[in-house]
């Protein structure tokens, strides 16, 4: 499954256990109201009940209006209370048997009003019955309130127990969900992320046949997955250049010029064996310098010009005599420009040839050029040479003399002429 996915997922879950948590506690605390409520309203009701069973034993005792009127007061409160009252727990039948109670004392409690006038001896046993009657259906509704009371007790004790378990659940499923949450994470996230972050350190050191072999069906696999191809084609590459260098360490080594590059910054790239030769110094030793601490100041700024131009794009072709331990060498050397697609110049590839053989060969030919010269113009003869055109190429000064010429007017001077 896809980590995407997998994160949506967790996300989604965590919302629904969010919002079910606190739609269960919601629920909880208002049950737990509702309880503590219904049980507030039935101890209410016992008192009341309790008072008025006293009302009653002080009316038969005393029979005064008074108690007479407080006790309908007190009944019609614990009437229109019970009217209104619905046991949380559903225990229906204790608070029925309570208003039955109550609705049946009205009755009663007149009767014995109207029997309280009348003396003689049928109508005081009447009494006496009808006084036990109240007695034993006021008892019974105290019986009842105070049975009412103890099941709201109890419903609210069985009410503060589910809110507490669901209090202490809801935090514990919510660890569960962070719990869930952070494992996906660290086993399909952080794992494999610390996995790549091994395999870049290792590419980085230039351990390239690292691999991360993910087998992995996410974004992260497939990542690892292009790491691997990545790593490999990049060793390709590696040993591919590498025999590209050796072939071109090999080709250059034997060349009879000397070859190097140096960059933007005057800092030798590459170096041939032939540095060995002309500077007596390891080409290694060159790699990484800059071309004014390997030549010296007085040399660079014979060159300086050279190098510059060559730098700015320019190819450069020039001559110089290099002395070393002694011994005067003729120097061709070449600057050419390493130009990007882009124009820009990244540095210049150094070629440097000697050519004191052919330099000494051409002072001994102009030697001998001289010479002969000097030899013909002795001559009181006049010497001329033509062409196959008949065009004049030379003539000795006793020639140019007897013709009345300069030097200058054999241009284009024919035998005609």
């Amino acid at each position: 499954m896809r980590i995407r996915t997998q994160l949506h997922l967790l996300v989604g879950a965590s919302v629904v256990a969010v919002v079910l948590t606190t739609l269960l506690v919601a629920a909880a605390g208002h049950r737990q109201s509702a309880a503590t409520h219904a049980q507030t309203q039935a101890e209410i009701i016992e008192h009341e009940v309790t008072g008025l069973l006293t009302l009653t034993q002080e009316y038969t005792r005393y029979g005064e209006p008074r108690a007479a009127e407080q006790w309908h007061r007190r009944q019609q409160t614990i009437a229109a209370a019970l009217k209104t009252q619905v046991s949380p727990a559903g225990n229906a039948v204790t608070l029925t048997e309570l208003r039955a109670a109550t609705e049946a004392l009205p009755p009663l409690f007149d009767r014995l009003q109207r029997n309280g006038q009348v003396l003689d001896a049928f109508a005081e046993r009447r009494q006496a019955a009808l006084l036990d009657q109240l007695l034993t259906t006021t008892q019974a509704m105290s019986d009842f309130a105070y049975q009412w009371s103890q099941d709201e007790a109890a419903v609210r004790a069985a009410v503060e127990r589910q809110f507490k378990f669901i209090a202490f659940a809801a935090p514990v499923l919510m660890l569960l969900v962070l719990a869930a949450g952070a494992w996906v994470v660290q086993r399909r996230v952080l794992k494999p992320l610390a996995g790549l972050e091994q395999a870049a350190a290792a590419v980085e050191r230039g351990d390239l046949g690292f691999k991360l072999a993910s087998k992995a069906d996410n974004e992260l696999g497939a990542l690892a997955r292009q790491f691997d191809a990545m790593t490999l084609a990049l060793a390709e590459s590696r040993d591919r250049l590498s025999r590209s260098e050796k072939q071109l360490r090999a080709i250059t080594d034997n060349l009879p010029v000397l070859v190097g590059y140096v960059d933007q910054d005057e800092i030798y790239r590459f170096a041939n064996a032939r540095y060995k030769t002309l500077f007596g110094e390891e080409p290694e030793s060159f790699i990484g310098a800059r071309i004014v601490d390997k030549l010296g100041p007085a040399r660079y700024e014979s060159v300086r010009a050279e190098v510059r131009a060559a730098l700015g794009g320019e190819r450069r072709s020039f001559e110089r005599m290099h002395r070393s331990k002694g011994v005067e060498t003729y120097l061709q050397i070449d600057y050419i420009p390493d130009v990007d697609s882009d124009g820009t110049v990244a540095g210049i590839y150094i070629m440097v040839a000697d050519t004191t053989e052919r330099k000494l060969a051409e002072l001994r030919l102009a030697g001998s050029e001289r010479r002969m010269l000097d030899l013909m113009n002795s001559i009181p003869a006049m010497v001329g040479y033509f062409d196959m055109d008949e065009r004049c190429l030379y003539a000795n000064d006793s020639g140019l003399r007897s013709q009345g010429l300069e030097r200058k007017d054999l241009q284009g001077l024919t035998l005609r002429g």
